[in-house]
């Protein structure tokens, strides 16, 4: 399949407010509603949200060989995990953010484990299979480009929701709370609604995409050996060995790394540093995601013309730009607590960065799955999906609970309604320097990517004259 109307790739993208909408609420939030609605120390919220990040990772191998290997005729390999995951998310993200403040603090902690690592499985049973979907609706090179600019879209919407609109529409100030993120009831109508988004877009996806069910590759006949799960874990780290794969691989993990410090500390850093209000930081992120989102179509235009390795790379300037920018700003903190639009053409740089980093390492890996498949004769994109978000997953629980014990080093005190300037300079540079280097990092993996359209197409060439010479 080579063409994919429009309408169906509308809808495959907004299925990425299913899982995108609940996650990035908790990415968002989390550390902040951990540390000061819930009343935990930093450590605590670093070393709970890292488990729920890492039994992400390990199970996305898993649930990546598990969709590859399904054979249900109505289903197909991909939907009935969609469906089942849609719920799930729903429901257990709901329950994150009805946690009663003034139970004792260890219940608290266990509630938030419990419901945290029931959000992560469902999210893994849901993304994997999706993710692997968008990879082979289609095998031309720009088309799947094309499929990722709608999940790319509808994936920075999703992180408009939590950093904007409910900035807007849930933290209003009030005589109670002047600055509307620190009322612990408005996270609880926040849930409400992301459960209410994440239903209603996982199913929009699913009703949309089972007709292809019957056209989508099926899987591999039965062995006579059942799944060994080391087995699954042997086959992951064997897919590194492909030099573009891991590339991409290593690069997209570095990206997510800089996205898990900006969820983590960035609204740290806009409310104590800069001291903005729920206006000043929905200026800020709405320009980000505003930028990441309008410059897709561009993204499509600069990867045609300097490839996907090229336009990843400009991304990934911009992004550094961007943090530099930020380190040069932090001495006039006190200018820009007044004059929040300041950050505005900073934030409109990362999010034109962003907007190129997202979209473009999906579609890259879509093509080096065609390597995998000319090299060994199969084609498993659930597990080359899961093997990448698994990796990305790891290093964010990692840098997570770094980020976590970090706040407590630079004595953030979230009983304190100012912090001290040591604790507001450290947050201003934790952010931006953390990015930083995280990124050049990334952009040091993407260098070494090699494939380009002529060598995609040389190598479904291969695939093409290999299958007829099965036949």
């Amino acid at each position: 399949m080579n063409n994919v109307k429009r309408a169906d790739k509308l809808a495959y993208g907004i299925g990425n407010l299913s899982y995108g909408v609940m996650l990035q609420m908790v990415s968002a939030y989390i550390v902040f509603y951990g540390t000061v609605i819930l009343g935990l120390s930093g450590r605590l919220i670093g070393l709970v949200v890292s488990i729920g990040v890492i039994w992400d990772a390990v199970t996305d191998p898993v649930m990546g060989y598990v969709s590859d290997n399904t054979r249900l005729k109505y289903f197909g390999r991909r939907h009935l995990y969609i469906l089942i995951g849609t719920v799930g998310m729903a429901f257990f993200g709901l329950m994150i953010f009805t946690i009663d403040r003034n139970l004792d603090p260890a219940i608290k902690a266990s509630l938030l484990v419990v419901h945290l690592l029931m959000l992560k499985t469902f999210s893994t049973v849901y993304a994997t299979p999706y993710m692997a979907l968008g990879a082979e609706m289609c095998t031309d090179y720009e088309e799947r480009t094309s499929i990722q600019s709608y999940k790319t879209i509808f994936f920075v919407i999703s992180m408009v929701f939590p950093t904007i609109i409910c900035m807007l529409v849930f933290f209003k100030p009030t005589a109670a709370f002047p600055k509307g993120q620190l009322n612990p009831y408005a996270y609880t109508d926040m849930g409400i609604t992301g459960a209410i988004i994440t239903l209603a877009a996982g199913l929009i996806c699913y009703f949309a995409t089972i007709k292809y069910v019957p056209k989508l590759p099926k899987a591999e006949p039965k062995s006579s050996k059942g799944m060994q799960l080391m087995d699954v874990y042997y086959s992951f780290f064997q897919l590194l060995k492909n030099k573009d794969y891991r590339s991409v691989v290593l690069g997209y993990m570095f990206t997510n790394i800089a996205s898990a410090l900006v969820a983590s500390i960035g609204l740290h850093m806009f409310t104590y540093t800069y001291n903005f209000t729920n206006i000043g930081m929905s200026m800020a992120f709405g320009v980000m995601f505003l930028f990441a989102a309008l410059t897709q179509p561009l993204w499509l235009v600069i990867a045609k013309k300097r490839e996907k390795k090229g336009a990843v790379i400009i991304g990934a300037y911009s992004m550094m730009i961007a943090a530099v920018l930020f380190i040069v700003l932090l001495p006039f903190k006190a200018v820009v607590a007044t004059m929040p639009a300041l950050v505005l053409p900073i934030m409109a740089l990362m999010g034109f960065g962003i907007g190129g980093m997202l979209l473009l390492p999906y579609s890259m890996v879509a093509d080096t799955t065609d390597i995998g498949e000319l090299e060994t004769g199969h084609r498993n994109e659930g597990m080359y999906l899961g093997c990448m978000t698994f990796t990305y997953k790891i290093s964010q629980a990692i840098a997570i609970f770094i980020f976590g014990i970090a706040l407590d080093l630079i004595r953030f005190n979230s009983g304190l309604p100012r912090q001290s300037d040591f604790t507001n300079i450290s947050l201003g540079l934790l952010l931006p320097v953390g990015c930083f280097i995280a990124i050049f990092l990334s952009y040091l993996f993407y260098r070494k990517y090699s494939l380009d359209e002529k060598s995609v197409e040389e190598i479904q060439k291969k695939l093409r004259e290999s299958k007829e010479r099965e036949c």
